[in-house]
């Protein structure tokens, strides 16, 4: 769908460096790292300009650490508007940004929004399942419904991205997904990532975890800062069933933001406009949204304890495919350990 923009990593975009005014800066600093600079020769971004603080909003402490204060910024309403323009949301697919943090993205000016895959299977039950002739008609109307869940949050059709990997096949393709992160994360100056948490709950939301640490991991390897992450959790299988958004141990501190009524409105229609998923949409709470700096993780190690929701869904992942698809990207990325966070 041409609303869509897809990257391309011969033909990358080029962002506007019009300064950015009245809004905060999301880790609280005016913008002053050092340009990047990639082992291509590729020319630096130039640096932007913000306004360091809003009235409303509390100073930054010097040096503050940027999880903590990208965390304490968005889960403060009287922060206002905040300054987006480097943070990126990457999810496995469409809908995926809404459940995470549909409620605060009208806040964040000029976010990059990241899907993975296309929404749609390529196995005919899931297609015929929702009533659509084909794959295509299934993706294209998926991408339709995020167009205008996005359009409630005033977020842009041009701020999202689609890598249009198939649904239920990015566990095969985390390599590809970390190299080309990589290269989105470079050219739009990346600082913070939100995305899945390593949880052992849909296969493409692991997958997509994975290849964002690793694209940290590639970052690091060249020299380059890498983006912080926070991760925001969906679902996985507990002990008596399904646990939806709620992280699976205490490794960290998380931040609950109780979303007020105007905002579980929005967020109500936001979930609605994404019809086709309506019977998965309504396990979702709307009253609470949660994040945390996403912990160091092996990948080679199944999360949950070992309890996987995916081996009893018709998704066609088990543990030990898991374990065989990260070790081959592992090898194919030459990382034998994740470097990132």
């Amino acid at each position: 769908m041409a609303a869509m923009a897809s990257l391309n990593d011969n033909a990358p975009e080029v962002l506007s460096e019009a300064p950015l005014r009245g809004v905060r800066n999301i880790d609280g600093r005016p913008d002053e790292a050092a340009p990047l600079k990639m082992p291509s020769g590729e020319e630096p971004i130039a640096s932007r300009i913000v306004q360091p603080n809003v009235p409303g909003c509390p100073p930054k402490a010097t040096n503050p650490d940027p999880c903590a204060s990208f965390l304490r910024d968005l889960s403060d309403p009287e922060c206002g508007q905040l300054e987006a323009s480097r943070v990126a949301v990457v999810v496995a697919h469409p809908d995926d940004e809404t459940i995470g943090l549909g409620a605060q993205l009208p806040r964040l000016d000029g976010i990059t929004i990241v899907h993975v895959t296309d929404g749609a299977p390529r196995s005919g039950h899931d297609v015929a399942d929702r009533g659509y002739a084909s794959w295509r008609d299934y993706a294209d109307a998926r991408r339709q419904e995020l167009v205008t869940a996005m359009a409630l949050a005033r977020v842009p059709a041009d701020a999202l991205v689609s890598f249009d990997i198939p649904d239920q096949e990015a566990t095969d393709r985390i390599a590809e997904i970390a190299r080309r992160l990589t290269v989105l994360f470079h050219e739009r100056s990346i600082r913070h990532v939100l995305t899945h948490a390593f949880e052992g709950g849909h296969p493409d939301h692991d997958a997509c975890a994975a290849a964002v640490h690793l694209a940290c991991g590639i970052l690091r390897a060249r020299g380059l800062e890498p983006p912080c992450l926070i991760e925001m959790p969906y679902y996985t299988l507990g002990r008596n069933g399904w646990r939806v958004q709620r992280f699976d141990d205490a490794r960290s501190s998380e931040t609950v933001i109780e979303l007020r009524s105007h905002e579980q409105r929005l967020k109500r229609a936001m979930l609605a406009a994404h019809s086709s998923q309506a019977a998965v949409l309504s396990l979702f709470p709307i009253q609470v949204e949660r994040f945390r700096c996403s912990p160091s993780y092996d990948f080679t190690r199944l999360p949950n304890s070992g309890l996987l929701l995916y081996e009893d869904q018709n998704w066609g992942m088990t543990g030990a495919r898991w374990l065989d698809a990260i070790r081959t990207a592992l090898n194919i990325l030459g990382q034998e350990e994740e470097p990132c966070p």
